[in-house]
């Protein structure tokens, strides 16, 4: 699932309680993952942030 940063909104609060996203805090580089896997066990993440915003 997508990794959002910044400040979240309640509707972002709930879309991750939901599974549609995941939260990745207020603060974040280039290098930053973009995806995070869905399984609860699993602590993959991968892609950069900064790829997505050339």
């Amino acid at each position: 699932m997508e990794i959002v940063y910044g400040f979240a909104s309640a509707e972002m609060f709930d879309s991750a309680l939901a599974g549609h996203i995941a939260l990745g805090g207020c603060t974040f580089t280039d290098d930053s993952p973009a995806y995070r896997c869905r399984k609860p066990d699993c602590e993959a993440e991968w892609g950069r942030w900064g790829d997505d915003n050339d």
